[in-house]
C-alpha cells in the first residue's frame, strides 16, 4: 500500500470552496482511493457537498472524462453522445463540463443520454469532462472518500498530477474551511 499525503497548495474561497493537492509518481493501474477532511471552525462538515477531478500538470483533465463528443441545446437539460461511454464515465450526482460549463447530472439514461441541470450554451460536437461526486465517509466525522471503479486513474506513473476538489455546504448557507495543511491522506494506492 502506497500512501500520498499532500498539504494544499492553494485553496481560493468564492461561491465554492476549491483546493488543489499534488500527487507526484503514483503507481499506474492500482487501485486508487481519494479521501479529503472539511471542518469549519476546527468543527466536521458532514453535510458538504464534494467532487474531484484529476488533471496532468499540462491541465488535462484525465478522470472523470469518457470517449466521443457531446451535444446540447442552449439552456436545455438534455446531453447526447456521440461513441460515449456515460454508464461508465458518471453517475448521478457527478457533474459534467462542457465548454466552460458545469451541470450536475441528474439521470443517466444510457452510454448516449443523459439529464443534467440546465446548459446556458448550445454545444455541437463538444469535448466534456467533470467532476466525481465524493460521498461521505460515514466512519470518520468530516471525511469524504470514494475509490473509482477505473484502476487506470494515473496513466503513467512517475509523473506529477493535479487533484482539484470543488467543496459547498448548501445545506447550512456557509462555505466549509478545509482543514491546512491536510492532515489526512489524499491518495491511498493498493497495487
Amino acid at each position: 500500500m502506497v500512501n500520498y499525503s499532500s498539504p494544499f497548495v492553494s485553496v481560493n474561497i468564492g461561491p465554492a470552496l476549491e483546493a488543489t493537492a499534488y500527487v507526484s509518481s503514483p503507481v499506474a493501474g492500482a487501485t486508487t482511493k481519494f479521501s479529503i477532511k472539511v471542518s469549519r471552525d476546527g468543527n466536521p462538515v458532514n453535510t458538504a457537498v464534494v467532487t474531484m477531478q484529476v488533471e496532468t500538470m499540462s491541465a488535462s483533465v484525465i478522470y472523470p472524462t469518457g470517449p466521443g463528443s457531446v451535444a446540447n441545446a442552449a439552456g436545455g437539460t438534455v446531453v447526447t453522445g456521440t461513441a460515449t461511454t456515460f454508464l461508465t464515465t458518471f453517475k448521478v450526482g457527478d457533474t459534467i463540463t462542457i465548454g466552460a460549463q458545469n451541470a450536475v447530472i441528474v439521470q443517466i439514461a444510457s452510454n448516449t443520454s443523459m439529464t443534467t441541470d440546465p446548459i446556458l450554451s448550445l454545444h455541437v460536437n463538444s469535448s466534456y469532462s467533470g467532476y466525481s461526486l465524493v460521498p461521505r465517509d460515514t466512519q470518520f466525522a468530516g471525511m469524504y472518500s470514494f475509490i473509482p471503479d477505473s484502476t487506470t486513474i494515473f496513466p503513467t506513473a512517475g509523473k506529477i498530477y493535479k487533484i482539484k476538489w470543488n467543496i459547498s455546504n448548501a445545506a447550512q448557507g456557509i462555505y466549509p474551511r478545509l482543514v491546512l495543511p491536510l492532515h489526512h491522506i489524499v491518495v491511498v494506492q493498493e497495487p
